[in-house]
């Protein structure tokens, strides 16, 4: 989680998650290259798996990026477990899209990103 960390720490704390082999990274480009999408997923410590990041350039939105890159974090991780993300809590657009995925919201998880943008949590539970 996020909750009271800065922006500098965050950084700094993916940037070393990056070299860890427990984390994965997609990023998704137009035809000329351009990165129009990215996610970052981990296993954390604990062994709870994380969406991390997923962004999609505005201009990309409902073309299919967001969805793509989803299923390679679906399909990287053990799907015996539980995934878990973090998400803006007033993002709509986003939430509704993880709900298109099976995640659900977890009651009372509130927390503040950066200590000012409020953050939920939201869980798609194992396939049995």
């Amino acid at each position: 989680r996020n909750a009271g960390q800065t922006t500098d720490e965050v950084r700094q704390r993916r940037m070393e998650r990056l070299a860890d082999p427990s984390t994965a990274a997609w990023v998704a480009t137009d035809d000329s290259g351009r990165i129009v999408g990215m996610t970052t997923p981990y296993i954390d410590e604990g062994g709870r798996q994380h969406v991390g990041s997923l962004y999609v350039d505005k201009d990309w939105h409902g073309k299919g990026v967001g969805g793509a890159l989803m299923q390679k974090v679906v399909d990287w991780f053990d799907s015996a477990k539980p995934i878990e993300l973090g998400v803006v809590a007033y993002n709509e657009r986003a939430k509704a899209f993880y709900r298109k995925w099976g995640f659900v919201e977890v009651e009372g998880s509130e927390t503040l990103f950066d200590n000012k943008i409020p953050e939920i949590m939201m869980v798609r539970q194992a396939s049995k």
